[in-house]
């Protein structure tokens, strides 16, 4: 099975309940309190990239919850990993209302501190949904396991490392779903591959799990069409890929043990500097 063996020491805690740090484990924990656990995620590392000072302003920016933009695939994921829950905080706004009108108004008080989407949303949430659902090797994937789960392991006694993944089912495979406002085409997602440095969060994850014991060496994107008609395609991650993501992250990890040791925290580079097209511009 995943599950390693919690036990009270694992993890310490503030006066108010809150976890500030959860040491070598694999652990079940909401959302907000593995955001408030200490440890550099693969979210904070692609901060990284950009610059210190980026990653900085990352990690005192509140986080009540995920950003807009990414709620679709947030519902998306809540309802096929945590069915049981996964709706409590959402009202779906009628068809033609206008939060201008007193009804409006009234119906969005009610509704106050849920996340309100659309008709259109809702069917598209449930479409994905049904697609991944309806799929024979995501069905197979999704039927057994656990979900949202959080590891924490240390980086060579350096860093305190974490992650927060969708699925573990048995065996050696890690689970991650993928919403896409594009079509999901090799061509296309290759691009979002490297431009969302899955890559990277690939070997993150792996490298974490490796670290608790677990036996993972695949890592799995289920990949879904936003829009209709809601295409599914499961891609899994090649070799020199993930190991291209180890080492970017590795890197990563150095620099921001450097930082930390240092406590400097520098933006971009003050010089001017030279720009032109990207690589695949200038193919005649």
């Amino acid at each position: 099975g995943n599950r390693l063996a919690v036990n009270q020491s694992a993890t310490e805690t503030l006066d108010d309940g809150k976890i500030i740090r959860v040491k070598n484990t694999l652990i079940t924990m909401s959302w907000l309190d593995y955001v408030a656990s200490k440890g550099v995620n693969a979210s904070l590392l692609g901060e990284l990239e950009k610059s210190p000072l980026h990653a900085q302003a990352y990690l005192k920016q509140p986080k009540d919850g995920p950003k807009a933009c990414f709620r679709m695939g947030t519902i998306t994921h809540a309802v096929i990993l945590e069915p049981k829950h996964a709706l409590d905080n959402v009202a779906v706004k009628p068809e033609g209302m206008s939060f201008v009108t007193k009804e409006g108004r009234e119906w969005k008080a009610e509704h106050a501190g849920k996340e309100i989407i659309s008709c259109k949303e809702r069917d598209n949430i449930v479409g994905m949904c049904g697609a991944i659902k309806g799929h024979p090797f995501c069905k197979q994937i999704f039927e057994q396991g656990d979900s949202e789960q959080a590891l924490f392991a240390d980086w060579e006694g350096l860093v305190q490392r974490k992650g927060r993944v969708d699925h573990l089912p048995p065996g050696n495979i890690i689970a991650d779903i993928k919403t896409s406002g594009k079509d999901i085409t090799r061509k296309n997602f290759e691009r979002s591959v490297f431009d969302f440095g899955y890559h990277l969060k690939a070997a993150y994850y792996l490298d974490l799990a490796k670290s608790l014991g677990l036996d993972k060496t695949v890592f799995l994107l289920i990949a879904v069409e936003v829009e209709k008609p809601h295409g599914v395609i499961v891609y899994r991650l090649e070799p020199d890929a993930v190991e291209a993501g180890r080492k970017k992250y590795q890197s990563l990890l150095r620099l921001w043990h450097d930082c930390e040791t240092q406590n400097k925290w520098p933006g971009y580079d003050d010089a001017v500097q030279w720009i032109g097209l990207p690589a695949w511009a200038k193919t005649p």
